[in-house]
Formats: C-alpha cells, structure tokens, sequence
C-alpha cells in the first residue's frame, strides 16, 4: 500500500479517534491568528445597474440582523484562522494538523475599539493511511 495523498491538510482535535492514519513524522507546533474588529460594518454588496442614458443605480444588500451579520463575519474570520493553519502545515511538509484548537479571545485596543483574535494552533504531522485487515472467506 503506497502513502495516501491528500488534496487537503486533514485537521485532527485532540478528541478525534485516529484509527485510520498512522504519525510517521512530527514537524512541530503552528499558531496562526486573525484580528478582527467587530465595530466596523461589514462592506455592503453593490451592485451596479447598467445605464441606458440615465444615472446609474446602487443597489445595497444589508443584514437586517446586526447579530447575525457579526456572527458571520466572526465565523468568516475562523474559517481565515484554520486556512492559514493548512497553509503553514503545507509550507512544513505536512498533511495534517493534530491536536487542532481554535479559539476567540480578546487581542487589545486599536484607539479605543477592542479588537478580536481568532487563534488556530496545533501540531504538523505526515500522516499515513494504516493498513487494513481483510478477512478471506468470512460472512
């Protein structure tokens, strides 16, 4: 059986059962960080409407719902946070991340809004598919 090739970096928490890969090398820990500040509005989407000798139109979609609109983006922001976590994995020589957490935590002030962090942190490995038992002849 040859190594698995990976299209992605598998991210693995400490909680995740591992009975299907096997660690053949451990390339150390990797933290990676998004700031995010929440005070200012996300940027609307506009969209511009075709002039046919008349003044141009914008259109703005907005979030009616200012929670759910910062929740979005603060998940957007630790969606960031794992990616740069696979990029640093990549730049390593690894496919996978073990031991994998991502967490929210006040980062400081910029002026006088608080400021955001999403941390993602973990382990790079190489991992290896394990080798499967078949049974011959069984029911």
């Amino acid at each position: 059986m040859s190594d698995y090739n990976y299209n992605d970096v598998l991210l693995l928490t400490i909680s995740d059962p591992n009975p299907v890969y096997t660690i053949t090398q451990v390339f150390g820990a990797v933290f990676e960080s998004t700031v995010e500040d929440l005070s200012r509005p996300s940027s609307p989407v506009s969209v511009q409407a075709p002039s046919f000798g008349m003044s141009s139109l914008k259109i703005e979609d907005k979030s009616s719902d200012p929670a759910q609109d910062i929740r979005k983006r603060s998940e957007r922001y630790r969606e960031r946070a794992l990616d740069r976590l696979k990029d640093a994995a990549r730049e390593k020589g690894g496919n996978g991340v073990i031991g994998v957490k991502c967490e929210y935590t006040p980062s400081g002030f910029d002026g006088d809004v608080q400021l955001y962090e999403w941390v993602a942190s973990g382990t790079v490995v190489m991992l290896k598919l394990k080798q499967q038992m078949v049974r011959m002849g069984g029911q």
